[in-house]
This record gives structure tokens, C-alpha cells and sequence, in this order.
């Protein structure tokens, strides 16, 4: 089963390293240390991409909030003066 984020499928991951294993000893320690970097750093950056991608969803919510708020906010203005233009011909004029 492949990660979402991951370069390379289990699977090919898998026959790597048994080709690695079926190397003579000293390419086989060295290319295993290469194979052990490539993993670590696949890991990182498949983290890496889950956290871009959790970063991009949460800006896109805040976008949205943020929208909600000044359609709510620009609704609030008009009842207010609504309700001033009310008063106001109803006589009963706020002084400030």
C-alpha cells in the first residue's frame, strides 16, 4: 500500500532493498546507508507536504471566515443606519 505522500511505493521501495541485499559486502553497506538517507529524508519531506497541505486548508478556512465576517459586518452597518434613519423620523434624534 502506497503513502499519499511518499515518492515510492512499498513495493518498489521493497525490491530495492532486496536487490541491495543481494549485492557483495561492500556495496551492499554502502548503498544500504544511501538507501537509509533516501528513506529518512522521504519521510521528512512527505512531512513537510502534509504540513503545506494543512497550512494551505487552514488559509483557505481563515479566507472563508474572514469573508463571513465582512458580509456580517457590512449587514451590521446597514441595520444600524436603518435603525438611525428610523429614529430619526420617528423624532427621536440621538445627540452626541
Amino acid at each position: 500500500m502506497s503513502k499519499p505522500y511518499s515518492v515510492l511505493s512499498d513495493d518498489t521501495v521493497s525490491d530495492i532493498i532486496s536487490m541491495i541485499d543481494e549485492l557483495p559486502e561492500p556495496k551492499r553497506t554502502k548503498l544500504s546507508a544511501v538507501m537509509e538517507i533516501f528513506l529518512r529524508s522521504e519521510r521528512c519531506c512527505a512531512k513537510m507536504r502534509k504540513l503545506i497541505d494543512n497550512v494551505s486548508e487552514t488559509f483557505d478556512q481563515l479566507r472563508l471566515d474572514f469573508t463571513y465576517l465582512v458580509f456580517d459586518l457590512e449587514a451590521t452597518r446597514r441595520e444600524r443606519d436603518e435603525y438611525k434613519k428610523m429614529l430619526e423620523w420617528k423624532g427621536w434624534r440621538e445627540e452626541t
